[in-house]
């Protein structure tokens, strides 16, 4: 059974730095994922948002179905105290709480925060930060713990999990660095979106570390999209290129033009210089103008043929999908109600 993920936000960008925290507007977005289909909803860490643990224990306080991910940048807290959290987190909400690990991509944003480990330090960080998490979730016993960043002496937690073994736990990340983390230590990792032949030689990366290390199931894969839907593919695609022409006005190739900085925009600038189109809806038109920055990937045409595409991915091994709308609210619910019960109808009958 496939799973399908919602961007977790807190305000509508036009009031972003009028209202960092809109309780109202964050209502409706949870209610948006959880009435329309979705399964669980991520609230991502940047240095300038609201705190995702606070904004993850509101999301569960008026939702009852949706498993919330919790994304936490090492740098920002010790492992021993972010694993309480959660794991109090998971006891208010019954059981519905996940870790989403984020090394950090950016110089700038990293430094703001006093961190000015390199990437491969970042990631080993990432691998430290997760063992000792699980450690915090399972020991039942004082344990210590020294590794090159971090260390304990004599550390119990009186809050347990619902689930004995702790927290899902997943990853990020298109570099090696963060493949062989995820081949180590995560239950899952997530890619951004990419073609079907490229989705393929990741997931292949993935598993060739595993079997370096001797790990006989290698961690799930979540892919992350931006859709366009349409009653046909030339509206869909109509809208698409409405968007662009929005984007290029906006941003004038400002932020295209720097160099790239992550795995991640790497691969959406090779993708781009392959082609505009790919597969049967793959777009990565807007990587001409993002650089590849965030969410850039995009899958345009009718609800029939994203979910083809999507059923596709499935076959190739991807057994998660997180979408984040370019208008949140109105495209969780036209995404839950139109592509998600196709997709979930027909791998279900698989």
């Amino acid at each position: 059974m496939v799973e399908f993920i919602g961007h977790g936000v807190t305000n509508s960008y036009d009031r972003m730095r009028s209202a960092p925290f809109d309780r109202a507007y964050t209502d409706e977005v949870v209610a948006a994922y959880e009435s329309n289909n979705w399964d669980a909803v991520l609230f991502q860490y940047d240095s300038f948002t609201a705190d995702p643990s606070i904004a993850a224990a509101y999301a569960g306080m008026h939702s009852e179905k949706l498993n919330i991910i919790v994304a936490v940048r090492p740098n920002t807290c010790a492992p021993t105290y972010i694993a309480k959290v959660l794991a109090t987190l998971d006891v208010l909400t019954a059981g519905r709480i996940r870790l989403h690990v984020v090394a950090g991509g950016y110089k700038a944003s990293q430094a703001a925060e006093g961190d000015l480990l390199d990437k491969t330090q970042r990631y080993e960080r990432v691998a430290e930060f997760i063992d000792l998490c699980r450690r915090v979730w399972v020991e039942q016993e004082p344990f210590n713990y020294s590794g090159d960043h971090y260390r304990v002496e004599n550390f119990r937690s009186n809050i347990r999990c619902v689930d004995e073994r702790g927290l899902m736990v997943s990853t990020g990340g298109s570099s090696d660095d963060s493949l062989r983390v995820a081949a180590g230590f995560s239950n899952r990792h997530a890619l951004w979106g990419l073609p079907y032949a490229q989705t393929k030689e990741m997931i292949d990366t993935i598993g060739d570390h595993c079997r370096r290390i001797g790990r006989a199931e290698p961690p799930s894969i979540q892919m992350q999209f931006r859709c366009i839907l349409g009653d046909t593919r030339e509206e869909a695609r109509s809208k698409a290129q409405h968007m662009l022409d929005g984007m290029r006005s906006e941003l004038g190739g400002r932020v295209a033009n720097r160099a790239p900085q992550t795995g991640g925009e790497t691969k959406a600038r090779e993708i781009l210089e392959l082609g505009e189109w790919h597969d049967d809806c793959f777009w990565a038109g807007p990587v001409s103008e993002t650089g590849g920055l965030g969410s850039s990937t995009v899958l345009v045409g009718t609800p029939d043929e994203v979910a083809t595409a999507l059923r596709r991915y499935a076959s190739l091994g991807v057994d998660a999908f997180s979408f984040s709308g370019y208008d949140t609210v109105p495209d969780a619910i036209e995404f839950g109600r139109n592509v998600i019960p196709l997709v979930k109808t027909a791998t279900r009958s698989v």
